[in-house]
C-alpha cells in the first residue's frame, strides 16, 4: 500500500476529467458502479484492469456509454497499467483510488466537463 503523501495528483486530476465527462455526456450513475464491480471481480488486477479496459468499450458499442468520456477512461486506465503494472499492488491501489474518486467527482453538484483537480475545488465553492 503506499501512503496518501505518495498518491500522484494527476490521479484527482484525471478522475476530475473522467467524472466531469460522464456527466456531461449524461452517463447513467449505474455505469460507474459497473465499472468498479468489473474492476473487482477478478483477484488478478492486471488481468482485471484490461477485462475494464474491454468492458468500457463493450459499453459504447452497446450503447450506454459515451464514446468522449470512454476514451478519457481507457486511455487514463491504460496509463495506470503501463506505469504500475509492474506492482499489482500499487496497480490496484491507484485504480481503486481513481475510480471511487471518478464517481465521488460524478456525484457532486459540478455540472461542466472540467480537467483539472483545481478547477474542480474553485467550481465547488462557487
Amino acid at each position: 500500500m503506499i501512503s496518501g503523501e505518495a498518491i500522484p495528483k494527476k490521479i484527482y486530476d484525471m478522475a476530475v476529467e473522467a467524472g466531469t465527462s460522464l456527466k456531461k455526456y449524461g452517463v447513467k450513475k449505474d455505469q460507474l458502479e459497473k465499472l468498479i464491480q468489473v474492476y473487482l471481480n477478478s483477484s488478478d488486477r492486471v488481468s482485471s484492469l484490461m477485462d475494464l479496459i474491454v468492458f468500457v468499450s463493450r459499453q459504447v458499442g452497446r450503447g450506454p456509454m459515451k464514446m468522449d468520456p470512454a476514451k478519457i477512461i481507457v486511455k487514463h486506465l491504460n496509463e495506470f497499467r503501463e506505469k504500475y503494472g509492474h506492482d499489482p499492488n500499487l496497480l490496484d491501489f491507484i485504480v481503486q483510488k481513481y475510480l471511487y474518486l471518478t464517481k465521488w467527482v460524478y456525484e457532486s453538484e459540478v455540472k461542466r466537463f472540467i480537467r483539472k483537480f483545481d478547477e474542480f475545488v474553485i467550481e465547488v465553492l462557487r
